[in-house]
C-alpha cells in the first residue's frame, strides 16, 4: 500500500484500518510513505511494516525495488504522486490498483485523465458519486471501477459503548443535549457552519452544548480556533474545541447527535460509526453522503452552507426525541446489515482479485515469476 501524502486524515486512517484487517487475517502488507510524515510517525504504533520514500519521479525505481523485495502481488496506491511512481513498477509486470477517496476535479488536466485511465488495472471509489465523476470527468470505463464505501468496526462501535466519562471530562451533565462534529479541521469539513448554527440554536435552547473534535494546522484551523475562542471565551463555553482524540467510540457515545456540516465530502467514516452506535445524524447533501444518509429514514439531510437550516434541523431533533431515537434505531439496523468494516473489506478483496484476474490475462505475476 502506498500513500504519498505527509498528512493525517480520513484517507490515511482508512489505509491503516485496511492494513490492520488484512494482517490480522494472514495477508502480508507493507506500506510505503514519505519520510517524516504522519504515517511514518504513527505506523510503528499499529505494528504495520513500512518503507519511506519521497514519491518523486526519481523514486519510481525505489518503489519497484520495494515491490520486488516484498514479492508483492498488488500495489495499492492512493494519490497521483504514488500512482505515477507505480507506473514504473506496472511497466515491469506488477498489478496496480488505485483508490479515490475525494471528489473528482471538475476540470482535470490531460495528465490526470491519462493517469486515471492507464495507471492501474482497477479503481476503488469511496462512493458512487466518485465513481460517476471518474466516468464523466476522467473517461474511466465504468466496468473497471469498484465502489467500496466507508464502514464501521461493529465490535468497536455499538450502542453499549459508554460515553459518560467523556461527558464528565467535558463538564456536561446527562440532561444537557450535546451536538458534535468529528473530523480534521479543514475548510471542506464545514465546522464554521456548525459554529454559526450553534449560535442560532443557543438563542432558543441556551442549555444545549456543542463540541468540535479534531485537529489541523491549516490557516482555516487557526481562524476557526480564533472564532471559537472569541465567541465562546473561557473553559466552560457552550461550544468548545476538544482537539484530536483517539477514543472516538467513547466520544461518539457521549454525543446526542452527530453533525456532519461538510461543504465537500466523499463519504466520511464517522457516519457509519455513528449509525453503528444508534446515534441520529444530521449531514449535508453533498458527495456520497446521501448514499447512506436517507433523509427522514437513517438521518436528516440539509443543504451545505445553510446555517439556519442546520440550526432548524438540530432544534427539530431536540423537540422530537422520539423521532431522534427512531432515526438512530433505523440507522443502527442499516449499519449492521450493510456498513460493517468486514463487509467493506470483503468488497476490497473482491476488487483485488478482479484486478489480479485482469492482470493475469496480460502478464504473469512478478511475485512468482
Amino acid at each position: 500500500m502506498t500513500e504519498s501524502s505527509p498528512n493525517w486524515g480520513g484517507q490515511e486512517l482508512r489505509l491503516v484500518r485496511e492494513a490492520q484487517w488484512l494482517i490480522q487475517r494472514g495477508y502480508r502488507v507493507y506500506v510505503a510513505c514519505p519520510p517524516g510524515g504522519e504515517l511514518a510517525r504513527r505506523l510503528p504504533k499499529y505494528g504495520i511494516p513500512f518503507f519511506e520514500i519521497d514519491f518523486r519521479i526519481t523514486d519510481a525505481s525505489d518503489l519497484l525495488r520495494i515491490a520486488r523485495l516484498c514479492r508483492a502481488d498488488i500495489i495499492h496506491t492512493r494519490g497521483s504522486r504514488d500512482t505515477t511512481c507505480a507506473l514504473w513498477a506496472r511497466a515491469h509486470g506488477f498489478c496496480v490498483i488505485r483508490s479515490r477517496h475525494m471528489t473528482v476535479p471538475a476540470k482535470p488536466s490531460l495528465a490526470q485523465r491519462w493517469l486515471y485511465r492507464h495507471g492501474s488495472e482497477r479503481l476503488v471509489a469511496a462512493s458512487e458519486s466518485i465513481r460517476r465523476g471518474l466516468v464523466a470527468q476522467m473517461s474511466v470505463p465504468a466496468e473497471t471501477i469498484d465502489v467500496v464505501g466507508e464502514g464501521a468496526d461493529l465490535e468497536e462501535y455499538h450502542p453499549d459503548v459508554d460515553g459518560a466519562e467523556v461527558r464528565r471530562e467535558w463538564g456536561i451533565s446527562p440532561s444537557q443535549p450535546l451536538f458534535g462534529v468529528i473530523g480534521m479541521l479543514r475548510g471542506e469539513k464545514g465546522q464554521r457552519r456548525f459554529v454559526n448554527a450553534a449560535m442560532e440554536l443557543l438563542r432558543i435552547v441556551p442549555r444545549a452544548r456543542f463540541v468540535i473534535v479534531g485537529d489541523g494546522n491549516t490557516p482555516y484551523a487557526e481562524k476557526l480556533r480564533a472564532k471559537v475562542h472569541r465567541l465562546f471565551p473561557g473553559p466552560n463555553g457552550s461550544l468548545f474545541l476538544a482537539g484530536y482524540r483517539e477514543d472516538v467510540p467513547q466520544v461518539t457515545a457521549a454525543l446526542d447527535v452527530l453533525v456532519v456540516p461538510s461543504i465537500q465530502e466523499a463519504q466520511t467514516m464517522v457516519i457509519p460509526q455513528a449509525f453503528a452506535m444508534a446515534k441520529p445524524v444530521i449531514a449535508t447533501r453533498v458527495g456520497g453522503i446521501p448514499e447512506i444518509v436517507r433523509d427522514g429514514e437513517t438521518g436528516v439531510l440539509v443543504e451545505p452552507n445553510d446555517d439556519l437550516q442546520l440550526a432548524t434541523a438540530m432544534l427539530s431533533l431536540l423537540e422530537n426525541p422520539t423521532r431522534a431515537r427512531r432515526l438512530g434505531a433505523t440507522a443502527h439496523a442499516y449499519a449492521r446489515q450493510s456498513l460493517s468494516f468486514d463487509t467493506k473489506m470483503r468488497a476490497l478483496i473482491a476488487s483485488y482479485r478482479a484486478a489480479l484476474d485482469q492482470h493475469a490475462e496480460i502478464t504473469p505475476s512478478p511475485a512468482v515469476a
